[in-house]
C-alpha cells in the first residue's frame, strides 16, 4: 500500500504534463477606418495574450495607447485634414513575430484656391482665372456690374481657369467689380477677386483733371447698404479721437529673443494722471469747442501690456499722492477731463495672456486659451492668445467687462477701445518677423467645438453688443484685413477704427458718419494730428504743443471739414504714386497733391496749400474760421467758402496751449480776407468769444 501511493502521484504528474500550451494570437478590429476632412476619434479592439506595441506611418494620428499586454481598446484621433489629397496611412501592431495592420483613410481637405485678376483693357472681351479645388463651388458676379461682367464657365475638373466675359467701357473712367467664389459646402472661407477695367482714353483737353496734366482713372463712390448693429453716442466724423501713452511695462522677450510672455518688473513712465489732464488742457485751449475722446495706452498695472487678460486695477505709479490707489486718480481724471470737452476711457486689449497675469491660471483651467491642433498653447508676438469663441461660451468675457465697468464708470464714458482685436494670430520668427498669421486663432478648439474663424468673429460681435447694451462704443485697431476684426465695417458694429485706410472697400463704400478713423494712409481724405506719438517723444511740453497745434491745423482741421462732404470719386494717374491722386467731394471739394503739397480748394479757391491753411472751423458754427501757417506769410488774401460766412464785427484770436489773445492784424472785403501770419501762428475767427468757450456735455 505505501508502494501504490508514490505511484499514483507519478500518474497525475503526468496526466497534468499532457495540458497543451496556448499559441500566440494577436488581431485587431475593425481592419480599417476612415475619418472626414474634420478628423475625430475611433476606437480598435486588439485581441492579444502577450504584450504588443503600435506605429502608425503616413498620417498624423494620435493613439490613446501605443503599448499593451493583453487585450485592449485604443482611440484613434485624427486633426483635420491639411492636405488637398485623401490621405492613406496605417497603424501596425506588433507581438513578437506576429503583426496586424489596420488600414486609416482621411478623406482630403476641402480646397478652394483662385488666382489673381489682371487689368481689364477697355474693349473687354474673355479673360481667364486660374482656379483649383475639390469642392463644388459657386461663382457669384456683384449685382452691381452684372451688367458688363458674365461668369462664362469653369473649363476643368478639378483645375484651370474661370472663364469671365466683359463688355466694352465706353465711358472713359476705369469701373471696378467684384467676384464672389464660395464653396457650396461652406466649409472653405470664400475668395473675392476685384477686377478693375480700363477707362476708353480721351483726349486731355476733354479730361476734367484739375490743371495736373494728367488723363485721369477714376473710380466712384458707390454707397453700399448699411445699418447700425449697435448704437453710437457719439459722431466719429466730427470729433478728435485719439490716445495717449501714459506708461511702458518692461519685458525680457523669453520667447524667441523679442517675444513678450511676462513682465519683467520695470516700468517707463512717459506721464501721470496728473501730466495726461496737463496735456488735455492744452490739447483743449489749442482745439477750443471740439470734443475730444482720449483713450488711455498703459493706464494698468506695470503699464502697455501689462498682466493680460487681467485689467482689474491701476498702474500705481500714475496716481496722484493724495489718493488712495490708481483707480481713484483715473476716476478724477475721467471727470475733470470733461471740463475741457474731453472724454478719457480706456485702451484695452482682449486678446493677449501673459503668464503672469493674475487670472492666467483661471484662463488655463478654462481651457479658453488657443491651442494648435495637438493641444499645445500658440505664442504669439504678444504672449498667449485667447480664443475669444471659448472665453464668451465660458462666460469670462462677460465677467471681464462687467469686473472693469465696476471698477470704473467706462458706461458714463461711453466709449472703449479694444486693442489687437485681432481675427487671427501672428505668427513671429527668430528674426524679429511676423511670418503669417494664423486662422483659426484655435485649431484645438476649432476641432473640437467647431470654434472656426466665423465662430472667433461672432464671440468678438457679442461682446460689442455685450457693451453696447451697457451704453458703450467700441472703437477697435484696424477692420478686416490680417490685423483687424474680420468685421467689414459695412456691417454697422463699430463706428471708428484707429487705422482706416481700405481705399476701395470701405472709404468709397460709406460715408464718414458711418465709419471713420484718425489713421488713414490717403491724406487727401482726411487724417489726424497722433497725440499717441506727439505726447511720448521726450520733448519739452511746449515743443510738444507746437507739434500738436502743427498737426492739428494741417490735418485734423482737414478731416472735419472733409467729413461735412459726400465723396464723390478718387481720380488717379494710373501706374503713378499717391502723389498724382485727386479726391472729389460734393459741392465743388477738391483735395489733392501737386509735387509733393497738400492742397485743398473749395469752387476753385484753395483752402489749403501745404503748411498754409484757411478753412471753415466746422466744430464750432458756420461763422467760424481757423487760419494757420507752418511759415508765415504777409498779406495774404484768403475767400471765404460757400457754406461759412464771418459776419461784421467777427473777432479773432492768436491761438495757444497756453492762452489765447486778440488777433487784429486782418482785412474783411466781402468774402475776401486778408491777412499776415508769424511762422507757427493759428488764429481762429468767431463771432464772439463764447462760442469758443462751448463745453459739451
Amino acid at each position: 500500500m505505501k508502494q501504490f501511493i508514490p505511484l499514483l502521484v507519478r500518474v497525475f504528474v503526468l496526466i497534468g504534463g499532457c495540458t497543451p500550451k496556448e499559441e500566440p494570437h494577436l488581431s485587431v478590429e475593425p481592419g480599417s477606418i476612415a475619418f472626414t476632412e474634420d478628423g475625430g476619434s475611433q476606437t480598435l479592439r486588439v485581441t492579444s495574450n502577450n504584450p504588443w506595441t503600435a506605429t502608425v506611418s503616413g498620417a498624423i494620428l494620435m493613439l490613446s495607447s501605443t503599448a499593451g499586454d493583453g487585450d485592449a481598446t485604443i482611440t484613434v484621433t485624427a486633426p483635420p485634414a491639411f492636405s488637398a489629397e485623401d490621405i492613406a496611412a496605417s497603424i501596425t501592431f506588433s507581438s513578437g513575430d506576429l503583426s496586424a495592420k489596420v488600414d486609416v483613410s482621411q478623406a482630403a481637405q476641402q480646397t478652394l484656391l483662385v488666382g489673381d485678376t489682371e487689368a481689364i483693357p477697355w474693349e473687354g472681351g474673355h479673360f481667364p482665372v486660374s482656379v483649383s479645388y475639390n469642392t463644388d463651388f459657386t461663382v457669384e458676379v456683384d449685382a452691381s456690374c452684372n451688367d458688363w461682367v458674365t461668369f462664362v464657365q469653369t473649363k476643368a475638373l478639378s483645375s484651370g481657369d474661370l472663364d469671365f466675359k466683359f463688355s466694352a467701357n465706353e465711358s472713359g473712367y476705369p469701373r471696378f467689380a467684384k467676384v464672389t467664389v464660395k464653396s457650396r459646402s461652406g466649409k472653405v472661407e470664400p475668395k473675392t477677386l476685384v477686377f478693375i477695367q480700363e477707362e476708353k482714353k480721351v483726349s486731355e483737353a476733354d479730361a476734367d483733371i484739375y490743371s495736373l496734366g494728367v488723363t485721369p482713372g477714376v473710380l466712384q463712390f458707390r454707397q453700399e447698404p448699411f445699418v447700425w448693429k449697435v448704437h453710437p453716442r457719439y459722431d466719429y466724423s466730427n470729433l478728435y479721437m485719439n490716445k495717449l501713452f501714459l506708461c511702458m511695462a518692461g519685458y525680457d522677450g523669453e520667447y524667441l529673443g523679442w517675444c513678450k510672455m511676462r513682465d519683467n518688473g520695470t516700468q517707463s513712465v512717459n506721464m501721470t494722471f496728473e501730466q495726461a489732464l496737463e496735456v488735455i488742457k492744452g490739447m483743449d485751449a489749442l482745439s477750443p469747442g471740439l470734443r475730444k475722446i482720449i483713450y488711455l495706452v498703459g493706464w494698468q498695472y506695470l503699464g502697455h501690456d501689462s498682466k493680460y487678460p487681467a485689467f482689474f486695477a491701476g498702474n500705481e505709479a500714475l496716481k496722484r499722492a493724495c489718493d488712495k490707489d490708481a483707480l481713484v486718480s483715473l476716476r478724477w481724471l475721467m471727470q475733470e477731463a470733461r471740463k475741457y470737452n474731453t472724454i478719457v476711457s480706456l485702451h484695452i486689449n482682449m486678446f493677449d495672456c501673459y503668464i503672469d497675469s493674475p487670472v492666467y491660471e483661471k484662463y488655463l483651467e478654462a481651457d479658453v486659451l488657443a491651442k494648435d491642433r495637438f493641444g499645445e498653447l500658440i505664442h504669439g508676438d504678444w504672449g498667449y492668445k485667447v480664443s475669444y469663441a471659448a472665453e464668451w461660451r465660458a462666460g469670462l468675457s462677460q465677467w471681464r467687462l462687467d469686473t472693469l465697468c465696476q471698477l470704473l464708470p467706462i458706461a458714463e464714458q461711453g466709449t472703449i477701445h479694444i486693442d489687437a482685436f485681432h481675427n487671427k494670430v501672428p505668427i513671429p520668427d527668430a528674426n524679429g518677423n511676423i511670418v503669417g498669421r494664423g486662422s483659426p486663432i484655435s485649431p484645438w478648439h476649432a476641432a473640437r467645438c467647431g470654434d472656426d474663424a466665423q465662430a472667433d468673429i461672432q464671440a468678438k460681435k457679442n461682446i460689442v453688443g455685450y457693451l453696447d447694451a451697457k451704453g458703450i462704443d467700441v472703437t477697435c485697431e484696424g477692420t478686416v484685413n490680417d490685423v483687424g476684426t474680420g468685421v467689414s465695417p459695412r456691417e454697422g458694429w463699430f463706428p471708428a477704427y484707429w487705422g482706416y485706410s481700405d481705399l476701395l472697400t470701405h472709404l468709397l463704400a460709406l460715408n464718414a458718419q458711418q465709419a471713420t478713423g484718425p489713421n488713414c494712409s490717403l491724406e487727401i481724405l482726411g487724417t489726424n494730428a497722433n497725440a499717441e506719438t506727439i505726447f511720448n517723444n521726450g520733448l519739452p511740453l511746449e515743443q510738444q504743443f507746437e507739434w500738436w497745434k502743427k498737426d492739428f491745423c494741417k490735418k485734423s482741421t482737414v478731416y472735419l471739414y472733409l467729413n461735412t462732404f459726400g465723396r464723390k470719386e478718387m481720380r488717379y494717374d494710373p501706374g503713378a504714386s499717391n502723389d498724382r491722386n485727386i479726391a472729389v467731394f460734393e459741392k465743388g471739394v477738391r483735395s489733392f497733391y501737386d509735387n509733393g503739397v497738400m492742397h485743398l480748394a473749395k469752387d476753385g479757391h484753395e483752402l489749403v496749400i501745404g503748411g498754409d491753411v484757411f478753412l471753415p472751423a466746422v466744430w464750432l458754427c458756420d461763422e467760424a474760421v481757423v487760419a494757420y501757417s507752418e511759415g508765415g506769410y504777409s498779406d495774404r488774401t484768403w475767400t471765404i467758402p460757400a457754406g461759412c460766412s464771418l459776419p461784421a464785427g467777427v473777432q479773432a484770436w492768436t491761438i495757444e496751449a497756453a492762452g489765447r489773445t486778440p488777433f487784429t492784424g486782418f482785412k474783411i472785403d466781402g468774402r475776401k480776407v486778408t491777412l499776415s501770419l508769424a511762422p507757427g501762428q493759428m488764429v481762429i475767427f468767431a463771432p464772439d468769444e463764447s462760442t469758443l468757450n462751448s463745453i459739451h456735455e
